[in-house]
């Protein structure tokens, strides 16, 4: 049997030490995943509305008031994507008011500690009202009330104290179609996952020539607030 000179074992050896360094790193990355994802986020029908490539373990921020077909209210994404670790695709999950008399909604939404989120308060389905005083209560630990504006930037609620905005709001007529009652803006002040924004009615009059103001049936969408963790970002943050 022919000897392997020392000159060739060494070589040899160099090749296994690089073979099995190659093999380890591979491992170890494969184990561990990559350091970067792409967040993906799509409306309803499928079409993309922004893509964000992120560091592991990062949280990107979602589209704001994401395309949710007519006759619906978005509610909250359908993917955990907090905390990246690979690949995501995420879609909207929604509540749909098609049909239902006289249905006061707030859209869910999403934010990190410190941002301002705008909640567009709105009174959708079969609408026949032409005045009505509600009640949007929320933790005010949490959520921090900056004002509530109409489309025209007016203020339009009656009171407001801690935790609680009353809305008032009047028609010269039936309002007989979907109408954007207000936006109300908060800013986020505190450090949990989730905190709900909650709708209640006072009194409402369903027809113009009734002076008598009384509850009929109604439908309320609630919303959710929540609170993404600040940690990670986006690539070139």
């Amino acid at each position: 049997m022919k000897k392997i000179n020392k000159k060739s074992a060494i070589i040899i050896a160099i090749v296994v030490l690089i073979v099995c360094s190659i093999i380890a790193f591979l491992s170890i990355r494969s184990f561990l995943g990559k350091s970067e994802y792409e967040v993906s986020f799509y409306s309803d029908t499928g079409t993309l509305l922004a893509v964000e490539k992120i560091n592991r373990n990062g949280t990107p921020t979602p589209p704001n008031n994401p395309q949710i077909q007519y006759g619906k209210i978005f509610q909250k994404w359908d993917t955990d994507f907090t905390n990246v670790k690979k690949d995501l695709d995420v879609y909207p999950e929604s509540i749909n008011f098609a049909g239902k008399a006289n249905v006061f909604a707030l859209p869910g939404t999403y934010g990190k500690h410190g941002d301002t989120v705008i909640l567009p308060l709105s009174l959708c389905g079969d609408v026949c009202l032409s005045g009505f005083d509600i009640s949007v209560s929320y933790d005010s630990n949490v959520l921090e009330l900056e004002s509530v504006f109409n489309e025209d930037g007016a203020v339009i609620y009656n009171t407001e104290s801690k935790g609680v905005v009353r809305i008032n709001y009047t028609s010269v007529e039936n309002t007989l179609a979907d109408v954007d009652i207000c936006s109300l803006k908060f800013q986020i002040i505190g450090e949990v996952e989730k905190t709900d924004v909650a709708i209640s009615i006072e009194s409402v009059c369903a027809n113009n020539d009734d002076e008598t103001f009384f509850v009929p049936e109604t439908n309320l969408i609630n919303a959710s607030v929540y609170v993404l963790p600040n940690k990670g970002g986006v690539l070139g943050d």
